[in-house]
């Protein structure tokens, strides 16, 4: 089951950076939260979600993004899945570096597992 988790922090990623919103948005449980880098902030909703996705990918250009160190727990209908992330990219004619963890809580429904939790955990942001 585990593999299973991992695979979907994947496939959120690769639907993200290849801008396959429609993708997210069926994974995205319709009240999913996403906490801001550093706890900063809260993004509530589905829709609301995917759209700060695509407000990143309309004004950043991404150079380089990679994942690393995928795991993923499984108890019950409740799994969380983590990795570290490594992202360049430029955004307002600036170029950053961030790197961190991405933690992501899934729920298993009838039809299969759904985001409904993420916050992300800077370690070294560059600007």
């Amino acid at each position: 089951m585990s593999k299973e988790i991992e695979s979907l922090a994947r496939e959120i990623n690769q639907a993200w950076l290849g801008g396959d919103l429609d993708w997210l948005r069926r994974h995205f449980d319709p009240e999913i939260v996403m906490v801001a880098p550093g706890f900063g902030g809260r993004v509530i909703g589905a829709q609301a979600c995917v759209q700060s996705f695509e407000d990143f990918l309309t004004n950043a250009e991404v150079s380089d993004f990679a994942e690393s160190d995928v795991h993923a727990d499984v108890r019950g209908d409740t799994a969380i899945a983590t990795f570290r992330f490594r992202i360049a990219y430029r955004l307002n004619e600036k170029d950053y570096e961030d790197s961190g963890w991405d933690i992501w809580v899934f729920a298993r429904q009838e039809a299969g597992w759904i985001a409904v939790w993420r916050a992300q955990v800077p370690i070294d942001a560059k600007a």
